[in-house]
Parts: C-alpha cells; structure tokens; sequence
C-alpha cells in the first residue's frame, strides 16, 4: 500500500511537473522577448530563446522561438539569420503561421542578398540607441552625430550625443503636474544650427510650429494652428529658408523663417505619411493614398518651379516616402509589395524614376524613418510600442488566477488589441493593426488598430473586416462591443487624420457593412458605446453640451431618440461597461486622484457608489458572474495585478498575477461567459531602436 502511494504520489509530481513546464517555457520566452524589445540585450535573447528550443516540448512555442532567433540575428545584419529561419521551415513544418512568417523573412534577406551579390557593398547596419526612454520622434544631425528627440520624462526638446550617449535638453517646461505641454516631432537644419519642432500647447491641443537655436537663443513661433487643427512638420529646404509642412485641411505648404507666411503648393489627400525636399531644392518627393484606399500609398514629385505632377512609385502595395539620398540620384521608400515591410529604392533624375525599384533591406512593419545624414548614412528607428492579446484559466467559482498569461493571438505579434468574448463564448473579438508603422489618429500602435477581426475559439480562425471602415474612411478602430444577439459589433473609431476627432460606428457582421452613429464634432466629443439589454439601444458619453460635464446618454438605434441617463463632472474622468446581462452599468470615476466604481439601473434611478472600490487602476470590467467589478492594479515593482470587488460591497480581494514587471500595462479586460479565463490587452507604451544603415546599397549616381 505504501509502495502504491509512492506510485501515485509520483506520478501525480510528474504530471504537475509536465503542466507546469510549459508555463515555466512560456515566463522564459516572454523574459526573451523583454531583452530583445524592451532592452535591445540581442545576444542574450538569443540565448534564451535557444535554450527554449533545446528544452521545451511545446512545439508551437518552440517554433515562435526558433523565429525570434532569426529576428534577433537579423536586427545584427548577422547571416545567421538565414539559418535561423530554415530551422523553422525544416524542424516544425506543422506551425502553419509561424513557417509562414519565416518563408517571407527567408525570402526577403535572399532577394537583399540577390542585390549585394550585383553591387560592392554589403548595407551595414547598427544599433545606436535602446531602451525604455529612447525615442524616434526626431532626426539625425547633418553631420550624423546627434539626434533630435522628445525627452518624455518632461515632454521637452532634447538632443543626444551618439557617440558619448549623453542628452541635454534644449526646451525646460517643467514637470508634467505644471504643463502638459510637449514636443511631437523635431528636425535638424541643413547648417545644423537650428531644430524645427512641433509644440502642442496646453488647451485644446492648440499646436505650434516652431525653431530653436542650440545656443540657447529662445525658441520662435513661425506658426500656430487654430483650435483643435492640426500641422505636421515635413522637413527644410536645402537652402534654409522654409520649412515644409502639411497644414490644415491638407495644404502642403512652405512656411518662411523670415517672417512666417506661408505658400499653399498642393492639396493633398488625407493619410499622407511624408514629403521632403530633393537635394538640389527643385522639386518634392511624397505620397499619397491610393484612390478607393486609405492604407495603400503611391509615390508622386512635384516640381517647385512649375507645380508639374509626375508618378514616381505607382504599384498595389503600400509603398510611403523615407527620404531623398544625399547625392540626389534616389529616392529611398518603404514598401509591402512582397508581403512584409522592407526599404526600396528607385533612381531618380529630373523629378523622374530612371528604372525599376531595388529592394535594399528587410523590415519590421513597426520601423520609422529618421532621415539621411549628409555623407549618405541612413537612420531609422525601430518602436517597441504595441499591444498583444493574453489570457489566463481561472477558477470559475474564486476567479483566482490560476496559471501564467499566455499569447491568445500569436499572428502580428505587438499589433493586437482589445479583446471582446462574444455573448456565447464561441467567439473573440478583437483589433489589430496591419501595414506600416505610422502613428494612427487618435493615437499610437499599441492603442488602436485598423482591422476588425473575429475569431472562432473552436477552429482559431479569422474572419477579418477591413473594408468596411475604409469605405468611411476610418483609420483606426478600439473598443469591440458584442451586441446580444452576437451579430453586430460597436467600436470607436477615427476617420481623421491625428489630432481629430472619434466616433462611433457600428458593423453588421452578416452584411459585412459599417454604419457611422456618432461622431465628435468641434464642440460636442463622443465616447465609447455599450449595448443595453434590447439590442437597439446603445449608451455613450457625451461631453460639450454643458461646460464641464459629461452626459451619459442612452440612443434607441432605430429611432434616433436619446435620453441623458447620468450627468457627471468632466473632471471626474468616467467611463462605463454593461454587465452581461446587458441590464446594469458600472461607471468609474475619480474623486481626490484615486477611481471609484458606481452602480445603477441605465433606465434609471441614483447610481450605488460600491464600498472599498478601485484606487488607481488601468481597465476593469464586469465579472462573467455579474457579481463582481474585476479590475487591474500595477505594483510598486511594475507588476500587473487582477482584483475583484463585489457589488455588494465588502474589501477588494487580490486574484492574482497578469504581468510580470517587464510585461507591460494590462487594460481592455473580457471574461470568458463561463467564468474560466479571462483576456486582455497587455501593452508596453513607450521603449524604441535607433539605427543607422552605414552604406545603403543605393542606385549610382
């Protein structure tokens, strides 16, 4: 008997042992995964990625590391890279996505090499600056030895010393609890004397244009947008005298250091991402989205003398404007014509292509362009910014955490987003972002994305929506919210460029077809939606009607009739989620710097403020069981807890770990209907790359 409770004893050990091996694997990769994106530690990813390989028997898993191998090697222009990603195609041909996502990488370094094998040079790349506080908001200097960027530990201009790694700052606002004033983007003068910047003011996003010496001379406003408008800051003319920028309703415009006017060379279409100067000053290289498509871009000059259009870059793909060479003879762009990001370039002559494109270098779709230095060095940056979509087993009776998070969606790692189980189960609703980097309206790459996609949790496939949002010309969307009957989906999304305004819409999934609710205007702002128990009615909030108030109110879809369910100070901050049953609301608010969580019936009646509730906190929502407000608290040590707090009142209860102190901000929480696991969003919402390309392999002058 004592021999068979041994046994049993021991097998029971190894099971556990086998169950918890693999989360064991899953802390080590996501350890791999901070050293390479959060840190830059390449080699050291790499170690650990290969010691997943060797140990783990999660052939999926194993895969995904085998890949970020290749990844690594490639970011260090090492030809490992190539062997890295055969391993995956050879060793788990069973990983469909996963061999995908390495054939195209494989195939991509093959074509570079294809060009290097025809040219002298082999494209040297570096690594010059990693890390949580770096940033690619800004440029290289001229002589290549410094770096503009935003310091966001205050929000200030700064630049950094590449070689030594030392940053000063060249504006001093103050900390964040005095002014929310900031610096969006920056770029060097040709002399290297001077640095235009984007300012956003403190009110109504008011934003300025504006130059700085680097001897200290006080920074000078060469223009000011008007109220909730915009401006985005293009580059210098080669002789120093203007500065070309994209201006209110699309104006593509020179703005005078003299004096400040401003010259209107073109319209252009909303979505353009770039435009710049060819070195000689006679014409100007950008792009411009596709008819019928905002997310896919053609590449146009434009001659300044006589305003004469020519096509540059005319192709299917998404292809957008990085920069013009130094010596003028190409003209260096991002495409995805093979399937995945990389750098092209095409020879350019008089305003002219001079032949076909050549692929220069493979890409991650989160890279940023930084500009040229004189002698010919290309920089670029690399964001770390994104989103992905966990999720962790709970006990259904405790909703105790009962295991590490997982990755629910492996394709587009760093660009999903928002989860949403739908009323049954069967289903999870999502966003994600797809294309280039580029910052979307109303935010960046981790907060929004520009595809709908709903996946079956029996068969893990996608049904995606894209083309319903382009057809309204809606950039990025947030939010997914099921309706009762699981065949309708509201989200927030934008149909401006950055610095506009949100709305609401919502998508018909039989039909495939978006439909717009409401939208934001200058005066009056919308919120998110829910849905309300008869599929007809949605609530929202509203601000801008009365000053200093924002209206919770409730819209019959079919009618157009509304009601103001709930009115709260703007200053409180509140948001709000629909119980399952679609029957109650819970509305967050702050009082005295710390959230608190209310109650009530949306058809009406005084709201129940809960006991003990919140603190500070980064997403909550209903418990599956309706009894309970989970929510999410970070640690003094960067750790991402889960808590729940019965709407009955009574003390917050702890349930568990969502993230590790390198995992990022946990928000956009979904429980599953049945009450066993939970998904989530876990972000990291800041942390870049800064590269440079010593000898881009460009087309001869």
């Amino acid at each position: 008997m004592k021999a068979m409770t041994g046994l049993c004893a021991g097998l029971m050990a190894a099971f556990a042992l086998s169950q918890a091996a693999p989360h064991t694997q899953q802390v080590l990769f996501e350890k791999a995964l901070a050293l390479e994106e959060a840190q830059a530690k390449l080699p050291e990813a790499i170690a650990l990625y290969q010691k997943i390989v060797d140990e783990t028997g999660d052939k999926s898993l194993a895969a995904r590391a085998q890949l970020r191998i290749g990844i690594c090697h490639q970011k260090l222009g090492r030809k490992e890279a190539q062997t890295a990603f055969q391993k995956v195609i050879d060793n788990y041909p069973e990983q469909l996505e996963t061999v995908r996502l390495a054939r195209e990488q494989l195939s991509l370094l093959r074509r570079a090499g294809d060009l290097v094998e025809k040219g002298d040079r082999q494209p040297a790349i570096r690594l010059l600056w990693s890390g949580p506080e770096a940033d690619i908001s800004g440029a290289p200097s001229p002589d290549g030895k410094y770096l503009c960027f935003t310091d966001w530990s205050t929000g200030d201009l700064a630049v950094r010393d590449l070689g030594s790694g030392k940053n000063r700052r060249l504006t001093n606002k103050g900390p964040w609890e005095q002014s929310s004033e900031e610096v969006d983007s920056s770029l060097w003068s040709p002399d290297g004397t001077q640095i235009a910047y984007e300012w956003e003011t403190d009110g109504n996003q008011r934003l300025e244009l504006r130059v700085i010496g680097l001897g200290g001379s006080e920074p000078r406003t060469l223009y000011r947008a008007g109220e909730d408008e915009w401006a985005t800051l293009y580059g210098w003319s080669p002789d120093g005298k203007h500065i070309l920028a994209l201006l209110p309703h699309n104006q593509l415009s020179l703005i005078s250091l003299a004096d400040g006017s401003t010259t209107n060379l073109k319209s252009l279409e909303a979505g353009s991402t770039r435009a710049q100067f060819s070195p000689d000053g006679r014409y100007i290289v950008f792009d411009v989205p596709q008819a019928g498509d905002a997310l896919k871009r053609d590449i146009y000059t434009l001659s300044i003398a006589d305003r004469r259009e020519v096509p540059l870059v005319v192709h299917a793909a998404d292809d957008r404007v990085l920069g013009w060479a130094p010596e003028g003879q190409a003209v260096l762009f991002g495409s995805d014509r093979t399937g995945s990001q990389a750098f092209w370039a095409v020879p350019v002559a008089d305003g002219k292509a001079q032949g076909a494109a050549q692929m220069i270098r493979p890409v991650s779709n989160r890279t940023k362009p930084l500009g040229f230095s004189r002698d010919g060095r290309f920089f670029y940056g690399e964001s770390k910014a994104g989103s992905d979509v966990y999720s962790v087993r709970l006990d259904a009776t405790t909703a105790r955490v009962l295991e590490p998070a997982e990755r629910l969606i492996d394709q587009f790692e760093g660009s999903n987003l928002s989860p949403s189980y739908s009323p049954n189960g069967e289903r999870l609703a999502y966003c994600s972002w797809r294309g280039s980097y580029r910052s979307p309206a109303g935010g960046s790459v981790g907060m929004f994305g520009n595809v709908l996609c709903i996946r079956s949790m029996a068969t893990g496939e996608d049904q995606e929506f894209s083309k319903a949002f382009r057809a309204l010309g809606v950039t990025s969307i947030t939010g997914p919210r099921w309706a009762p009957d699981g065949k309708s989906i509201l989200v927030y999304g934008f149909s401006k460029p950055a610095g506009g305004y949100g709305g609401i819409y919502v998508v018909d999934l039989q039909r495939g077809v978006a439909t717009e609710v409401a939208y934001s205007s200058k005066d009056i702002r919308v919120g998110n939606a829910e849905w309300l128990s008869d599929g007809k009615t949605i609530v929202f909030g509203r601000s801008g009607w009365k000053k200093g108030l924002v209206h919770f109110v409730a819209r019959n879809l079919e009618t157009g009739g509304e009601r103001v369910v709930r009115e709260l100070p703007e200053s409180a901050n509140p948001n709000h989620v629909v119980s399952p049953d679609y029957q109650s609301l819970c509305i967050s608010t702050v009082e005295g710097g710390k959230r608190s969580f209310s109650i009530m019936n949306p058809a009406g009646g005084e709201p129940r403020k809960l006991q003990g509730g919140g603190g500070g906190f980064y997403g909550f929502n209903w418990a599956a069981d309706g009894k309970h407000i989970l929510y999410t608290r970070r640690t003094a040590e960067r750790r991402m807890e889960l808590w729940r707090l019965s709407i009955d009142g009574g003390e917050p209860e702890l349930l568990g770990l969502l993230s590790e102190p390198s995992g990022g901000v946990v928000s956009h929480l979904s429980p599953s209907p049945d009450g066993k696991r939970i998904a989530f969003s876990r972000a990291q919402l800041a942390g870049a790359e800064v590269w440079v390309m010593e000898n881009p392999p460009l087309p001869a002058k």
